[in-house]
């Protein structure tokens, strides 16, 4: 851990490093105030509305995961595009700091979520879920313009609902299913994706929202 305050102490830096092409800092902070002004001073654009986004997090003693791409390394290693960043810590709680992403949008955002669990499957606290518009027989011809067609199912459901619901396209017992569109994942590649539990011994359910 490193011993680094700013110059009023409202933000520690609990640890500093470089992973790849990513510059990472671990942050806490004691007021949102005085974190927002510690990123745009560190070149982040960050709005200062954010300000009502980030105090919640703070009160409940987060700790704030800031990456920034390193441009000498990302020339070094070669990288053309950003590959995606990974990270664990343990927490009695399963949450995403939905808010936060959402302080720089022009407009709605889409996000969708897999999720990997040891046993059984994961539902909203705080919204409500319903299931997404899919498995259901459609017309030959849909097949040629399926995106565009799937696209407005979806914005349909989502303006049905108000903008307000989680949708959950797909549920399954990840070590089998049938039919399967393709074969199920082997452990190795589960534990890759961060099911660090042992697969081989354990079933794994995953299920992807939207």
């Amino acid at each position: 851990m490193m011993d680094m305050l700013d110059k009023d102490e409202k933000v520690h830096v609990e640890a500093a490093f470089t992973v790849d092409e990513y510059d990472i800092v671990i942050l806490s902070a004691t007021e949102s105030g005085g974190l927002l002004v510690w990123l745009r001073e560190h070149g982040y654009h960050v709005p200062m509305q954010a300000t009502r986004a980030l105090g919640p997090y703070i009160k409940q003693g987060l700790k704030f995961f800031v990456a920034k791409v390193n441009l000498e390394e990302r020339e070094r290693l070669g990288v053309q595009k950003l590959r995606p960043l990974q990270m664990a810590y343990d927490s009695p709680r399963f949450m995403l700091p939905i808010r936060l992403g959402m302080v720089n949008a022009n407009g709605p955002q889409e996000l969708t979520v897999y999720v990997l669990t040891p046993r059984g499957r994961v539902e909203p606290t705080n919204y409500r879920m319903v299931k997404a518009p899919t498995g259901q027989e459609v017309p030959m011809y849909v097949k040629s313009h399926f995106e565009e067609f799937s696209r407005a199912v979806f914005d349909h459901a989502v303006e049905k609902e108000g903008m307000r619901t989680v949708f959950l396209e797909y549920a399954w017992n990840a070590g089998w299913c049938d039919p399967c569109a393709s074969s199920p994942l082997p452990p190795d590649e589960l534990r890759q994706l961060g099911a660090s539990w042992s697969i081989s011994t354990r079933r794994a359910a995953a299920f992807r929202r939207s």
